[in-house]
């Protein structure tokens, strides 16, 4: 039986009697009667799903609940992700305004705020993706599906574009510029950032849409896919850092080299648990999908500030 009437749903979109009975082709009059009646007809739903491009259960679910279904979970999905990534960018300019305030008006380098910004960043992006899934779960249908990944959203697409990083560096011997050029670097930098961003979000809305996959084989491709191309970045991004510090005669810091490969094998880690784990040992699900990922988003930044202030 029906939960939503054919008037609710003119009242909801503000569509004119007339304009509806034309659109699905009866008379205003047998549609009069068809709203005053608690079902709607099946016929009658089909006709007015398809015209104005609907969720196949508008009329059979409760009006009370607001969820739905996408018809194309992917395009949703990427509209959803573009807004987080951006929420996420405000997020990250109000809190490197201090670092910007003493830079600006202060009468020295402050490391303490630095290290503050640096923190802080590194705890948003890694608790990001529960308010990502928290959003989605609760305007959507969709939910264990979509929650267990919390944590890995944020991580593995920014693993793949972490490669990205190396333009900022290449370009200027591209182009055969002096690499102490601020505008040039400054333009580069914002370029790939844009570019990485966009990357990421296209990335995201194809892992919760894997996610949201019937078919198993088509969703534990896809993360495969995924999983690979992470570790593949990771890998050139390593050996691109220790192979221009080198050619520059720049000494490696050990710290540096740490971070380097535990985010590699941490990479490795997390795509181990997604893609192995969490079919053959699902008990340790925790540490598959919040603990590992978790720490490889914590565990450099942590080294870093230590580096700081050391």
């Amino acid at each position: 039986m029906a939960k939503k009437t054919l008037y609710a749903f003119r009242a909801e979109n503000g569509i004119w009697r007339n304009e509806l009975s034309e659109k699905i082709g009866i008379d205003e009059m047998t549609l009069k009667q068809i709203e005053d009646d608690a079902e709607v007809p099946s016929d009658i739903a089909e006709k007015v799903i398809a015209a104005y491009d609907l969720a196949e259960d508008y009329f059979t679910v409760d009006p009370k609940d607001k969820r739905y279904k996408p018809r194309n979970s992917f395009k949703y999905f990427l509209k959803v992700t573009i807004v987080w990534k951006f929420l996420i960018s405000l997020v990250f300019a109000v809190v490197m305004l201090p670092t910007e305030m003493v830079s600006m008006f202060g009468s020295g380098e402050n490391p303490i705020f630095d290290i503050l910004e640096t923190i802080c960043k590194a705890l948003i992006v890694a608790f990001s993706g529960v308010y990502l899934t928290a959003y989605i779960v609760k305007k959507t249908v969709y939910g264990k599906q979509i929650t267990k990944y919390d944590y890995i959203y944020p991580y593995l697409p920014a693993q793949i574009t972490l490669c990205l990083t190396i333009v900022v560096k290449l370009a200027p011997k591209i182009l055969q510029q002096k690499t102490d050029n601020p505008i040039m670097i400054i333009a580069i930098g914002i370029a790939v950032g844009l570019i990485s961003l966009i990357i990421q979000c296209i990335l995201t809305a194809k892992l919760l849409d894997s996610r949201v996959e019937e078919n198993e084989k088509k969703r534990r491709k896809t993360v495969k896919i995924l999983s690979v191309l992470a570790i593949i970045s990771s890998a050139i991004y390593a050996l691109f850092y220790i192979s221009t510090s080198m050619v520059a005669n720049e000494r490696v810091s050990p710290l540096s080299l740490a971070t380097l490969c535990l985010e590699i094998i941490f990479t490795i880690l997390v795509s181990f648990g997604i893609l192995i784990g969490e079919k053959r040992f699902p008990k340790l699900n925790k540490i598959w999908f919040t603990v590992l990922p978790l720490t490889a988003m914590l565990l450099p930044t942590f080294i870093t500030v230590i580096g700081q202030l050391f």
